[in-house]
């Protein structure tokens, strides 16, 4: 249950960010525990070493049983052609304490082949091969009992610094072949080998969480056996275990476990059949290392594909326009400039995308339109109105004995009106010109004014009205 990087150094994965760094198992490989991750190794050489104490309740009355149990491990991705290929060998060993029986280690190596695959930035396949030869002393070496399993594994990157783990796959296992004269040996003895009479199903499932420079992860994982004779599934090897992992220097980190089984005990005969069974608790500590890269190679950081525009402001007779303001907004985002002498005006250093530009300045109707920076240089050519030169007549309607009146205010032959307000004043926007005003309210005479309302000023036309006879 194995795993490979899924990105060689110093080479770009086209669908990965760039990755965060693994939670080595102890394997020297990204994983938790019996869970490993396809995701990128973080070095050319990594490895792992781990020592751990588990206990298991008594089994037919024999009494507790105690293990002691290290790991030491080497990973290595040398291949710069084939970045996705990585080999892994360990020697995994134990020391079996238990009353009723003979106390003794056992020991085997385990070769592994890794592959994995960037299918996008946040999915990662993979698949392992791995292939062990236990035996019945340490350290052993059996070549007639071997156990080959093989896994598919994938990781998905839920967020920033979260990865969520699977696995499945298929274990031979021939490692019965390895087992002494079983008539010979106690319960406990038998267990103390950690042999199978059956083939399994490896399952797994791990979540890596990351909090700063610490990293929590956990998992469930399990080998189901298979085959005539094998034990009820709730009986066979089922797990959690919770890591924490904390680096100490560069390279170098510390790692503490901690493991529950959670399978039924199988009802374990004299003799046959031999079904492995774990400690019921388990703690270990360990060390990891990943070294650093052989020399320096900073590779640039792939960045974002920009693009800068350029363009000219004009009014409708083609003059060139000055001092325009000119605002690209994009999202969230919004560049402004101003236009040049010449009406030229430049934004560098835009990201790629749909943007919708603006431009105002005085005396100028606004102007907006819609563009797509999808190439390195844009160029546009924007065309503004000029407003109409209004001005305005404003003024104040009253009584002759003072007080405002809310008159109607007509301008003829404009036909504009207004009514004035409670405080009998009123504003009009007119272009330039010689107007008739009208002004009118019910109880008063109508009154008329001529007015001349000049270019770019503020006409002022204060009227008293008188009260109507009865």
């Amino acid at each position: 249950m194995l795993v490979c990087p899924a990105a060689s150094r110093g080479q770009a994965d086209p669908h990965a960010r760039t990755p965060e760094p693994a939670h080595l198992g102890r394997l020297a490989l990204p994983g938790v525990d019996h869970v490993l991750l396809p995701t990128p190794l973080p070095a050319l050489v990594s490895a792992a070493g781990t020592v751990g104490y588990g206990v298991t309740e008594s089994q037919s009355g024999e009494g507790a049983h105690h293990r002691a149990e290290g790991t030491l491990t080497a990973s290595l991705a040398p291949f710069d052609h084939a970045p996705e290929l990585a080999l892994s060998l360990s020697f995994e060993g134990r020391y079996d304490a238990h009353p009723g029986g003979d106390d003794g280690a056992v020991g085997q190596p385990r070769l592994s082949l890794f592959g994995a695959h960037a299918v996008s930035s946040r999915l990662q396949l993979g698949a392992a091969l791995s292939w062990v030869a236990p035996g019945e002393r340490a350290p052993s070496l059996d070549l007639s009992a071997p156990v080959l399993t093989a896994v598919a594994l994938g990781a998905y990157r839920v967020a920033s610094g979260t990865v969520l783990g699977l696995q499945l796959g298929f274990r031979l296992d021939e490692s019965r072949h390895a087992a002494p004269d079983l008539e010979r040996l106690t319960r406990a003895d038998r267990m103390a080998l950690g042999l199978s009479d059956f083939h399994a199903l490896p399952v797994g499932l791990a979540l890596v969480q990351r909090l700063g420079q610490l990293s929590i992860a956990g998992e469930l994982s399990g080998e189901f056996l298979l085959g005539d004779g094998a034990p009820a599934l709730l009986e066979s090897p089922l797990r959690a275990t919770v890591v924490a992992r904390l680096p100490l220097a560069a390279g170098l980190s510390l790692e503490l476990l901690a493991r529950l089984g959670l399978s039924q005990r199988p009802r374990y005969s004299r003799v046959t059949p031999l079904i492995p069974v774990e400690p019921r608790v388990a703690i270990a500590v360990g060390l990891r290392f990943a070294s650093a890269p052989d020399a320096p190679q900073p590779t640039a950081p792939v960045m974002p594909a920009r693009s800068q525009l350029r363009g000219t402001v004009s009014d409708a007779d083609g003059v060139q326009l000055a001092a325009v303001r000119v605002a690209l907004q994009m999202g969230a985002d919004t560049y402004t400039v101003q236009t040049e002498a010449d009406g030229t005006f430049a934004l560098h250093d835009l990201p790629r995308g749909a943007a919708e530009l603006r431009v105002t300045g005085e005396g100028l109707e606004p102007a907006l339109q819609t563009l797509q920076l999808d190439r390195p240089e844009v160029e546009v050519s924007v065309r503004v109105t000029r407003r109409a030169n209004a001005t305005q007549l404003r003024g104040l309607v009253r009584s002759f004995a003072g007080t405002p009146l809310p008159a109607k205010v007509r301008v003829l032959p404009a036909g504009a009106s207004v009514s004035a307000d409670n405080d009998g004043r009123f504003v009009l926007e007119l272009p330039p010109g010689v107007y008739q005003v009208e002004i009118e309210c019910g109880g008063y005479l109508t009154q008329q004014r001529r007015v001349s309302v000049q270019e770019n000023g503020v006409t002022v036309l204060n009227v008293e009205l008188h009260a109507a006879p009865r």
